[in-house]
């Protein structure tokens, strides 16, 4: 599916001076205002764009959000309502006749994952929630609120279908753990998640979710912070250890604590980005795997969108991380149309989501020497975080 539309529209425009309204932290404000401005304007270009974006969401509109409670293997815990997955890179063991414990095989993707739903239903609700929110951003049609509302309700406030605010059994491994703090990434995607939920708060039906869905958040960001799992995956000093700043900022911004958010931007853009980037840009821990280029521009974009959003909550960052920032972009830059010269292990194609980087690079960027996309189909990255 395409979703490459959702963002044109308020992409490469002139940023123009307003006033915050939605107080958005990753999503540029002044563009959406500018680009709703301009499809008021019958011959506008951006009314194609739209069209595909509304179409996209009443399609939405008569679909099952599917849940935790919709998987067929219940968690070690017994209970449903906890989420689950498998770690990607695992395989059964061909030394042992019942295949215990798994082997890891980094970077390639055991098929048997997918078995396991809970993932797969975790994205295709904040997608839903990604398009109908944008939806009813241009079109101030109140159906689609109600359509992502139901969405937020089913997945996070409802009793009988609701997830537990915690990633316990996140990325399990047949034979050796009932859940790792690598799950966690899995929910990566929160951080930018707050801003479509403030894109929904002039409903009128927002009001019968705001107080539960931030109980369910500060649940799940004090889970995040306190319990054994996610502070070692705090400790990550790869990607894994960035989304957790990723999502723990963008959730405390979202649930008003801007002193506990600036005191993990702070650290994310300053000792984090310090231990993960060079000075040259080169990002070593990612460039170890066998997706090096894929993980690098992953990494990369979980540090844009820290730094993004210490801009819009007003964290001075140090002259010399933005510059380890635009660096790093660099470092990657001459190889996404030419990947022949990358010197690493890439043994994946790469796709649409690797240039999400790109776009959020030259937003804040917009001096940087732009990247040719005009071979992609989609020209801006879809909704699905890498």
């Amino acid at each position: 599916m395409r979703y490459f539309f959702l963002f044109i529209l308020f992409l490469n425009f002139d940023l123009y001076s307003q006033n915050s309204v939605l107080d958005l932290q990753i999503l540029p404000e002044e563009k959406l205002y500018k680009a709703k401005k301009e499809l008021q304007k019958k011959e506008s270009f951006y009314q194609l764009a739209y069209r595909e974006l509304q179409s996209m969401a009443d399609s939405l509109l008569s679909t099952e959000t599917r849940t935790v409670m919709d998987k067929d293997t219940v968690p070690f815990s017994g209970n449903k309502h906890d989420y689950l997955s498998v770690g990607p890179y695992w395989w059964p063991n061909p030394k042992t006749s019942d295949g215990l414990p798994y082997v890891r095989r980094d970077g390639e993707k055991n098929p048997e994952i997918e078995k396991i739903t809970d993932r797969k239903y975790l994205d295709e609700m904040m997608l839903k929630v990604k398009a109908l929110s944008l939806a009813y951003f241009y079109s101030d049609d109140e159906v689609y609120a109600k359509k992502a509302v139901e969405v937020i309700e089913t997945w996070f406030i409802n009793p009988e279908t609701k997830m537990n605010p915690h990633l316990d059994y996140g990325q399990a491994v047949p034979g050796r753990a009932t859940g790792r703090r690598y799950g966690i990434i899995e929910t990566r995607a929160f951080g930018i998640l707050m801003d479509y939920f403030r894109l929904l708060e002039r409903s009128s039906q927002w009001k019968n979710v705001e107080k539960p869905l931030k109980n369910w958040f500060a649940d799940y960001v004090q889970w995040l912070e306190s319990s054994k799992i996610g502070k070692l995956e705090k400790d990550e000093f790869n990607n894994h250890g960035t989304w957790h700043d990723v999502q723990a900022a963008g959730i405390y911004l979202y649930l008003g604590d801007n002193e506990k958010a600036s005191e993990i931007l702070k650290f994310g853009l300053s000792e984090r980005l310090n231990s993960q980037v060079e000075k040259d840009g080169k990002q070593p821990h990612e460039l170890a795997r066998t997706r090096s280029f894929s993980y690098s521009s992953m990494n990369l974009y979980g540090f844009l969108q820290l730094y993004q959003m210490a801009i819009t909550s007003g964290v001075e960052v140090a002259p010399s991380s933005v510059m380890k920032l635009k660096n790093a972009y660099k470092y990657l830059q001459p190889y996404f149309n030419d990947m022949k010269a990358w010197k690493y292990q890439q043994i994946i194609k790469l796709n649409e989501k690797n240039f999400k980087v790109v776009f959020l690079a030259e937003e804040l960027f917009p001096s940087i020497e732009k990247v040719d996309v005009s071979h992609i189909k989609s020209p801006i990255p879809t909704l699905s975080f890498p």
